[in-house]
């Protein structure tokens, strides 16, 4: 199935097979093609975006394959050094290329006979013996690759391109010389061990890298001898490059995406003398990328039937659109941006400009990377990206905008890197306005983070002093409570001190009322006391009486009266409160009772239980009590 091209390719090389499509070089292509054939080596210099690998490939490649068919060629690229990965050295990458347009048996000539090397010149000898390839061109495209390669590696490659130019056998063949005397190699074979190719190589760098060329000099003196520089595009070649691929028929059907339309005269020639710089000339590049999407953009758009479509100043509002008039730098930045912006999904838009501003365009180099590592450690892993069908769908939609190219290495592996040098500019210009406009969203954010927290800060120093407000008010009251508290301790103070001094005259005359119980007590039980010592004597005196009333009426032989003096003596006994006199004088009565209810006793065993009372106030108070008690 065949795939439709566009009729412009925009930011990537001419391709072999898009012949049909590349003008406005029609000069270039005559000179260089001769040139090469006048000199062993030739420098194709240009500043990047010029178009040297279109040259190359869309112009002079398919002229020697109508020309001269008998010249084989091959196609070289490098690819950037990359530390710690594993891609080909130098060397390794030319024989895998000259191994891929080998046929199977030819790989193994030499080894039939010599001991072999993984040389540049063993697998050329055994292409050109089993192709029969006396005249060979390399075209080593980007050849300023090679100087990011370690210093070893490019010592080798110069060594071994020295023995492949100027050498007929190298030193380690030579050295088996006399292998070839042995059975069964045929002369044929020895003459084209010993025949010398007529080798050619093609340089083609960046005009800004050619001083590096001096590294080879010592290998390679004359290799800045013959340059060819390769300059932007004049007027008239810029006018074929923009009017002619759009007038193609299409033709199969199909072989192009858009129909055929017309691009008018005046359209044209505004957009060259927008693209020229001072000296008259225009970068390809460019001028691909900025009809490219016209094709795609604008075309489409206004075509309608079977109708020729002309392409006017009316259907592109150049000033609005901004793509063609003015800012020719934004031109990339714009197609750029453009295809991430309206092809890629939103959530997945920062990694594919990470991808590329970061990963793929690194200190203004384009770095190749290989499909795995891409997919999954850079996008899925690092940018995030949730699953490695969404990771593939990036890379596919920048791949088919041209964003980025995919080749296959000697290892066949898939390499991706940016599609053209001519974007490395405008990328690491957008890269820089990024982090420009990060930094001032940083810095935005980083403001209002200020402005927020300075708000918060307000607020806090207004709630702080709305709470010193509400202190000072509670302070206010605090004093005025502690005033009161003050006042009502000073009255508490005295009602206290007032209940202390009531309290010391309770205890006073609580101390006197004690005191004057205990006197009264005292007085009581002296009072008792002598009331009971007067008892005693009384009922002593009256036992007394009683005994010697009641001999002398034994004597007379009257009858006694005994017993009314012992109940009186009886009845003064209860009103005695000593239990001793009691005791005493119960004792007394029972000893005197002459019926035997009473004892005789001793009344001078009764002694009064105050012996400090006098006489004279014991005999008052015996008369006194003998009154009161005594019947």
């Amino acid at each position: 199935m065949t795939v439709s091209k566009n009729r412009y390719p925009g930011p990537k090389p001419f391709r072999t097979d898009e012949k049909d499509i590349f003008f406005g070089r029609d000069t270039d292509i005559a000179e260089f093609y001769k040139y090469i054939f006048l000199h062993q080596s030739v420098v194709l210099f240009g500043k990047s975006g010029y178009g040297k690998s279109s040259l190359i490939n869309a112009g002079i490649i398919p002229l020697l394959a109508e020309k001269n068919k008998q010249v084989h060629f091959f196609e070289v690229k490098f690819g950037p050094y990359v530390s710690g990965s594993d891609r080909s050295t130098p060397i390794e990458r030319i024989n895998a290329i000259i191994k891929e347009k080998s046929t199977e048996k030819s790989t193994l000539i030499l080894e039939k006979y010599f001991e072999t090397d993984d040389s540049f010149w063993h697998t050329l000898k055994n292409y050109q013996i089993s192709h029969e390839a006396n005249e060979i061109i390399f075209f080593f495209d980007q050849f300023e690759e090679l100087f990011t390669y370690p210093q070893e590696l490019i010592f080798e490659f110069k060594q071994q391109l020295a023995d492949v130019l100027y050498t007929t056998v190298p030193a380690f063949f030579r050295n088996q010389e006399d292998l070839l005397d042995q059975e069964g190699i045929s002369e044929e074979f020895r003459l084209n061990f010993y025949q010398k190719p007529e080798i050619k190589v093609v340089f083609a760098i960046r005009s800004d890298r050619l001083a590096q060329l001096e590294e080879l000099k010592d290998f390679h003196p004359a290799i800045l001898k013959d340059c060819y520089e390769l300059k932007g595009l004049d007027k008239e070649g810029a006018l074929a490059a923009v009017l002619k691929p759009a007038t193609l028929p299409d033709e199969p059907a199909g072989t192009f995406k858009t129909p055929t339309f017309e691009i008018k005269q005046e359209l044209a020639e505004q957009l060259v003398s927008e693209l020229q710089d001072r000296n008259g000339r225009i970068e390809t590049s460019t001028l691909q990328i900025i009809c490219w999407q016209v094709e795609d953009k604008f075309v489409p758009a206004w075509i309608q039937g079977d109708e020729k479509f002309v392409l006017t100043f009316e259907q592109i509002d150049i000033d609005q659109d901004g793509q063609i008039k003015g800012d020719i730098e934004t031109v990339f930045d714009n197609y750029y941006k453009d295809t991430i912006e309206t092809k890629i999904d939103a959530p997945f838009r920062e990694a594919a400009y990470r991808l590329v501003e970061e990963v793929l365009v690194q200190n203004g180099q384009r770095i190749p990377f290989e499909h795995h590592y891409l997919m999954f450690v850079v996008l899925v892993e690092q940018l995030h990206i949730p699953d490695r069908q969404i990771a593939q769908q990036i890379l596919d939609i920048l791949r088919e905008a041209s964003l980025l190219k995919v080749e296959q290495d000697s290892q066949r592996r898939l390499m991706y890197e940016l599609g053209h040098d001519t974007l490395v500019d405008p990328i690491s210009k957008a890269a820089k306005l990024r982090e420009e406009r990060d930094e001032q969203i940083r810095v935005w954010e980083e403001a209002e983070n200020a402005k927020e927290l300075a708000q918060k800060a307000q607020d806090e120093k207004d709630r702080a002093n709305e709470q010193a407000a509400q202190f000072l008010v509670l302070k206010r009251r605090a004093e005025v409570r502690s005033v009161i508290a003050f006042v009502g301790f000073i009255i508490a103070f005295i009602v206290a001190f007032y209940a202390y001094y009531l309290k010391r005259e309770a205890d006073d005359l609580s101390l006197k009322l004690q005191s004057a119980y205990l006197i009264t007590e005292q007085a009581k039980t002296k009072v008792q006391s002598q009331l009971d010592t007067a008892l005693t004597t009384i009922a002593h005196d009256v036992i007394d009486k009683g005994i010697k009333k009641t001999e002398v009426d034994s004597g007379n032989k009257k009858p006694t009266s005994q017993k009314s003096s012992y109940d009186s003596a009886i009845a003064i006994l209860a009103k005695i409160k000593n239990t001793t006199l009691r005791t005493q004088v119960k004792k007394e009565l029972q000893k005197a009772n002459t019926s035997k209810k009473y004892d005789e006793f001793d009344t001078k065993s009764i002694t009064p239980i105050n012996p400090k009372v006098s006489p004279k106030e014991f005999d008052s108070n015996k008369k006194l009590i003998e009154k009161k008690v005594l019947p």
